[in-house]
């Protein structure tokens, strides 16, 4: 049931009484309309009427417009507006293709009506979005690989909309339009979040440690709808100033933070599905983690996406975990456009491999929506969509040793619901052992850049366990001379995918 809708004298003394939430001087009351652009220019003109029952936000409190369009919340001086965005309706978007459903706040030169534009949107039950994680880009160089490796294989996907899931540059903020005007090649409106290297690390705290962020992309945190999903964008890290050295921070929801998720809740039908997207996993935070997750166990549809660690990982929350909710609560962590920060041996093209420390190729996620439901892909840049795993073995075995050969699978977007088989040319299929354990491609690739002094960050020298390695030992009596071995996959959804290794029996010394 969706709550019921407030007039506008409750709406006008609901805004009296929020005054109060603010501990801060410089509250400011701004009003305005919600109103369908049919000329799309982006001002309301007299013959454009407002549109009723849309959700506006200033960040705490959410209210929804009343039937002639009007809405009135309190702001602080430099604080952000923003429209809810609801299905079948469309924002405008700036020429780099970012959503731009916001107003900032300046009390010297702010209008008198803070108006938005919403056009209508046809928008399917079924459609994808693509999701880019930790782009991280340094320097003019890593511009060129995410040019090059990332954005040209991507350009004309069709995809209702894209996120990139923060860690947009390596702390230079001054790369922000070069990036977004790369990707705004893609064809694609990108909605965006801050990671913790989007900050201002001169700042003295976390209010302030995104001013530049906010500046170029809006509102650090927000919520939308398309179709039947909902999406809620958050700013999971909390930067902190501990010392005169360096800005620190910590994965979590401040409370100003997790208010707003409560609010825009309240207005969202049970039926739909909740997607939430953060720089850190909600199993990382620190604060609020059992509040929102109180939160989000009232839906019986729900699905965490994030970034941050440079690694693919599916983590399923459970009640020993804090979820309270129906079976668990799925967070899928989606790996890093820069892999393993554009670091390793370059190929022909001049572009580091960037092997994530977890031995999955860097690369991205498309996430298909049908109605309340939903299926994840992860794609490997420069691969075929079925580049789903990377097997490991002896190119050559002898026929006393193939029994205790083991054969070693990884599979990239694995998780403790995907089940692994392999099959030696036309035998029968056996079934692969989940171990967790790490990646010998990941452990071979930093043993020969070190023998060959390639640089490489030290917080990035060491392989990261991971969950989604599958592991089986050979069938003996095999016959001498080459064999094909098959591999099978099939994930949480249904989705299989088929590989396969060549190798040789051969009789000699073990």
């Amino acid at each position: 049931m969706y709550p019921t809708k407030l007039n506008f004298k409750m709406l006008h003394f609901f805004f009296i009484i929020s005054f109060f939430t603010f501990s801060c001087f410089g509250v400011n009351a701004i009003k305005g309309f919600v109103f369908e652009d049919k000329n799309k220019n982006n001002k309301k003109d007299k013959n454009e009427k407002g549109l009723t029952d849309i959700l506006v936000s200033n960040g705490i409190q959410v209210v929804q417009t009343d039937e002639k369009g009007r809405y009135e919340l309190p702001v602080k001086d430099g604080g952000v507006i923003f429209v809810i965005k609801p299905a079948g309706w469309i924002t405008r978007a700036d020429e780099l293709n970012i959503p731009r459903f916001y107003y900032i706040h300046k009390p010297q030169g702010s209008p008198d009506s803070v108006d938005f534009a919403l056009n209508k949107n046809k928008e399917s039950h079924s459609f994808d979005v693509v999701i880019f994680g930790d782009p991280q880009i340094k320097d003019e160089k890593e511009l060129g690989y995410f040019y090059h490796d990332a954005v040209e294989g991507v350009v004309g996907i069709d995809a209702a909309f894209g996120v990139i899931l923060g860690d947009i540059v390596f702390d230079n903020l001054g790369l922000y339009e070069d990036v977004s005007r790369a990707v705004s090649l893609i064809g694609i409106n990108f909605y965006n979040l801050p990671g913790n290297h989007d900050m201002n690390y001169d700042a003295e705290g976390d209010e302030q440690s995104l001013e530049t962020y906010k500046n170029f992309y809006g509102p650090t945190y927000y919520s939308f709808n398309y179709g039947d999903v909902h999406f809620i964008v958050l700013d999971n890290i909390i930067a902190k100033r501990i010392d005169d050295q360096w800005l620190r921070y910590e994965e979590g929801l401040t409370d100003r933070q997790l208010e707003f998720v409560k609010n825009d809740l309240s207005f969202v039908s049970k039926d739909k599905l909740i997607i939430v997207m953060g720089h850190a996993t909600l199993k990382q935070f620190k604060k609020n983690k059992n509040e929102i997750l109180d939160l989000l166990s009232q839906f019986p549809n729900t699905l965490s996406i994030a970034g941050h660690v440079h690694e693919t990982e599916n983590v399923f929350l459970k009640s020993d975990d804090g979820w309270q909710g129906k079976d668990f609560h799925h967070i899928y962590i989606s790996g890093a456009v820069c892999g393993a920060w554009w670091q390793g041996f370059p190929g022909e093209d001049g572009i580091p491999h960037a092997m994530m420390s977890n031995g999955v190729p860097n690369g991205y996620s498309v996430i298909s929506f049908n109605r309340n439901k939903y299926s994840i892909k992860f794609k490997a840049f420069g691969k075929d969509e079925n580049y789903q795993m990377m097997a490991y073995m002896p190119d050559e075995i002898t026929p006393e040793g193939a029994s205790r050969t083991e054969v070693i699978l990884n599979v990239f977007a694995g998780s403790e619901k995907s089940t692994a088989e392999i099959k030696v040319d036309s035998g029968n299929w056996q079934k692969m052992e989940r171990k967790s354990d790490n990646s010998p491609h990941y452990l071979a690739a930093v043993k020969e850049e070190e023998k060959y002094g390639f640089p490489r960050y030290d917080w990035s020298k060491e392989p990261r366990e991971t969950e989604h390695i599958w592991k089986a030992y050979l069938p003996d009596n095999l016959s001498e001379g080459t064999h094909i071995l098959y591999f099978c996959t099939t994930d949480m959804y249904g989705q299989e995918y088929f590989s396969n290794r060549i190798f040789r029996i051969k009789a000699g010394k073990e």
